[in-house]
This record gives structure tokens, sequence and C-alpha cells, in this order.
């Protein structure tokens, strides 16, 4: 909608008239497209202006949500594959690796006795106490299952009253029933609590069995 002032167009018509009755040809020509240069101007309104301004700010404001949608759905995937990185290595670390190592050795029998038929490989005399006047050394017999493809290496550590008396290295071969003993002597001012700790090679205890000596 045309809102012209009245003054601008009559001041206008006047010069347009007025030149035009003074044969001022390009005078009235240059007037007349001014005032159309003029009109078109002020046709454009600060309300169209604005308008337009509004939708680009909603342009802009549409196109800042899809990129934040973006980056979210990107860290997304970037947390999944964190946490798949952090799994594999949680797998693959040291402590994992030995507890591999412990399933692969298994005790399947564990005694404290006073001799060995070496023959059948078989313990004799298997007791929780003991007494000083009819022996003067005690074995360990284990019987292991090694289930990996290696031989492994196991310790017998024997305990007085909880100080380490004798550590004894053995090894165990790849079976289902590995069988593997130690022995210590044992003098009459060793009366009291004894034990023997089996361990594998990484010091993880396999296994423990308490006895007396009287």
């Amino acid at each position: 909608m045309f809102e012209f002032n009245i003054y601008i167009i009559l001041f206008t018509l006047m010069v347009v008239i007025t030149a035009v009755y003074f044969k001022i040809y390009r005078t009235a020509m240059a007037v007349t497209v001014t005032y159309f240069i003029f009109s078109l101007l002020t046709y454009i309104s600060p309300d169209k202006l604005e308008t337009i301004s509004i939708k680009n700010d909603r342009d802009t404001e549409q196109t800042i949500k899809e990129e934040t949608k973006t980056e979210a759905i990107s860290n997304s995937r970037d947390s999944i594959v964190d946490s798949f990185e952090v799994q594999k290595y949680l797998e693959s670390s040291p402590a994992n690796v030995v507890n591999k190592l412990i399933d692969d050795i298994e005790i399947r029998s564990f005694k404290i006795c006073k001799n060995i038929l070496v023959e059948h490989r078989k313990p004799i005399g298997v007791d929780t106490v003991f007494f000083i006047q009819d022996t003067d050394k005690l074995f360990c017999f284990t019987g292991i299952s090694n289930s990996s493809s290696e031989t492994e290496i196991i310790k017998h550590i024997w305990k007085y009253q909880n100080a380490i008396k004798a550590s004894i290295s053995m090894e165990v071969s790849p079976s289902v029933y590995w069988r593997c003993w130690s022995q210590k002597q044992i003098n009459d001012t060793q009366i009291g609590k004894w034990s023997v700790t089996v361990i594998d090679k990484y010091d993880n205890i396999l296994g423990e069995r308490y006895f007396i000596v009287k």
C-alpha cells in the first residue's frame, strides 16, 4: 500500500510541470525517475524487512538445532565406540590374563601325609594332626589339572607359625590329573600350627591346607 506525504507529491508535480513549461525535458525526466525510485523504496516498508529478518532468524535457529542433533548423535556413537574399546582393553588386561591362567590350573587333590607310595604315586597316612614321635618329615601331595597346552610352574610353600620354612617349585605338565609332591623335615622344636600354600607362577593362591604337629 502506498502511503506518501502529500507535500512530497505536490512538490514533485510542480517541479515536473515547471520543467515541461520551460521545455526542460531532461529535468522533467530526471525528476520523474527519482520519484518512481523513491516510491519503490517506500513500498518496501520496514515491516517487510523485519518479516524477512525473522524468517532468516528462524532458519538459523533450525540449522542450529539440526547441527546440535547431529552432534548429539555423533557423541552417542563415539560413546559406544569408547565403551567397546574399553571392553577390549579390559579383556586383554594382565589381570584377566592371569584369571584365565588360573582357570587352566585346578587342584583336584590336596593332602598332607606321612609318606608317598612312589610306585603308585599315592599318599599314605593322610591326616590333619601329626605326632613328632611318629615321624621326622611330612609330605604335601597335590593332584593338579592343567588344561593348558603348556607346562606350568607351581610352588608348595611350607609355613610354621605363619613363617615360611620352605618354598618348593615343581612343573605341572598338561594333564587332567598330574600328581606331584614335596616334603619337609620336622624337628621336635617345631611343634604347633603348620600350613602349606600352593601358588602359581604369578603368586596367585590355588589352595591351602592347615595341620598341627604335636
